[in-house]
């Protein structure tokens, strides 16, 4: 199989297919550009440029690693220096914080990064016509998700059940289902891109919108069936 090698004549971009030379649009040939200087151009490992080790936040970094202790045996102690803590995550290089520090740990990531919001909306009815509750959320990655899961419960059927030993409550969206899907969303966005995330919660569904396509070989019938895990942001989904 010979892979696209896009060119340029008069300004204008083409691609060989077979013995052809066909003309690409200005996204695909983005596109192919970005594929070939992957290494070079992933956004979660670059550095950001104007951020300084004043920009983390001590408390969001230190709730970090206590869960991470929990939940994955890291073996960085929650109350490690900042520096020295996000260098052993390897969030810092040649010095310099990288995007995905900022992402996680900012006290405000949308100083450097204002797409990075999740836009919220209660629409009317299945179609979605009319709003009945809408909010912008805004935060670090995890905050983010947190926002999305409230506001998602307040929007929600709920009910609550006993058993002779104890209440249990149902929902009528299993969570952890809908936080996989707003941790997938996060993780895999397209994060060059200025559209935000978009949650629509209709009468008889949830939609979770996010900006990025699936990264080649990948395609939709993919996902339906085992397949290997090719994450756009490596280190935000690690």
């Amino acid at each position: 199989m010979i892979k696209e090698k896009p060119v340029l004549a008069f300004g204008r971009p083409y691609k060989r297919m077979g013995k052809s030379t066909v003309k690409i649009s200005k996204g695909e040939y983005e596109r192919l550009i970005l594929e070939k200087h992957k290494d070079k151009l992933q956004f979660d490992n670059q550095i950001c440029l104007k951020a300084t080790i004043k920009e983390i936040d001590k408390k969001k970094l230190r709730w970090f690693l206590r869960k991470a202790k929990e939940e994955r045996n890291y073996d960085i102690e929650p109350e490690t220096p900042i520096k020295e803590a996000l260098n052993r995550l390897n969030l810092i290089q040649d010095g310099k914080l990288t995007n995905t520090a900022i992402l996680l740990f900012a006290k405000d990531p949308q100083k450097f990064f204002p797409q990075v919001k999740i836009r919220a909306g209660r629409l009317k009815g299945a179609d979605g016509l009319d709003f009945i509750d809408m909010k912008v959320l805004e935060g670090t990655i995890p905050e983010l998700r947190e926002k999305a899961i409230k506001f998602i419960m307040d929007h929600v059927r709920h009910g609550v059940f006993f058993d002779a030993n104890r209440r249990y409550d149902r929902w009528e969206y299993p969570l952890r289902a809908v936080e996989e899907v707003l941790n997938n969303a996060l993780a895999h966005r397209d994060y060059f891109s200025n559209a935000e995330i978009q949650l629509s919660i209709y009468d008889d569904e949830i939609e979770v919108w996010n900006p990025g396509e699936l990264l080649p070989p990948l395609r939709l019938d993919d996902l339906k069936k085992e397949h290997k895990s090719i994450p756009r942001n490596k280190f935000i989904a690690r």
